[in-house]
């Protein structure tokens, strides 16, 4: 049976699947493309231009609890919280895909029949469907590192290099996948280096920086969320401009992620892939 939840920035969830909150009649879970065709004559087309159109998630939340009204606040008051919001949708089985919304309408009207308070609702989608996963990098085989002090919400892996981190990434999806990395220092004007056998695709480099002991280096090419920063505070003009330095992988396999610090320190990161989906 699917299921579907909201998610918020900060991590916190809200259950569609309860009586206080059940989300139903879904619509817009699919995919829809805007083409552009060239006419070549004689009934013939070539696409000129083809653009992921966002759409919109429709459905109605039914409270049928012993308050109805007082669940809608509820569910009110956490959608406004000021967060941006994700819905979550299980197709089925246990894998779980996200797309962020924005919420555009809500609807209110008396308790039908049933004591159940029905609403329409509607989410505008901003990004396709998407799964991230995380895989830890540790540099320094001598020394222990215990996952759980990183924020892993996915499924991670260890991977140890004296010298440097170097971990498989692939596109799993239907498009070029994001990354972000998040590494605490110390780091010397560290490098993200995208390569494929053994040749550089893409990476980011950043001149004149340090990152201490104690600070957290945050690089992101996610498609809303993209930026280079240091325990928040932006370090975009430390970036090398000649570089493509937010780049995603490219669709297919065979690429190698790479990190690096041009003194020999221990490196902890997590690097998050995000495969996105037209539809799931």
């Amino acid at each position: 049976m699917r299921e579907f939840y909201l998610l918020n920035e900060i991590g916190e969830r809200y259950d569609l699947n309860t009586e206080n909150c059940l989300f139903t009649n879904p619509a817009g879970l699919g995919t829809e493309m805007a083409s552009a065709l060239a006419d070549m004559d004689d009934g013939f087309y070539l696409t000129s231009k083809e653009t992921f159109t966002s759409g919109q998630i429709v459905g109605d939340v039914n409270f049928c609890g012993s308050n109805p009204y007082a669940d809608y606040r509820a569910f009110v008051d956490w959608c406004y919280k000021g967060y941006k919001l994700i819905f979550g949708y299980k197709p089925y089985g246990a894998e779980e895909y996200y797309c962020d919304v924005d919420l555009t309408s809500l609807a209110k009207s008396d308790i039908g029949s049933g004591a159940i308070l029905s609403s329409t609702i509607m989410f505008t989608k901003k990004t396709p469907w998407y799964k991230p996963t995380a895989r830890l990098v540790n540099i320094e085989p001598s020394s222990a590192v215990s996952p759980s002090s990183f924020d892993l919400v996915f499924a991670f892996e260890f991977v140890n290099d004296e010298q440097s981190g170097e971990i498989s990434v692939n596109s799993n999806g239907h498009l070029p996948s994001a990354l972000k990395v998040v590494a605490d220092g110390v780091l010397v004007n560290p490098t993200i280096e995208l390569t494929k056998n053994g040749s550089t695709i893409n990476k980011m480099e950043l001149d004149d920086l340090t990152v201490s002991s104690g600070s957290v280096l945050t690089w992101s090419s996610v498609y809303t969320d993209c930026r280079i920063d240091v325990d928040g505070v932006s370090k975009i003009s430390k970036l090398n401009l000649a570089n493509e330095n937010f780049f995603r992988i490219p669709m297919g396999d065979g690429y190698k992620l790479k990190i690096t610090s041009e003194q020999a320190v221990s490196l902890n990161a997590v690097v998050y892939v995000y495969d996105y989906y037209r539809s799931v």
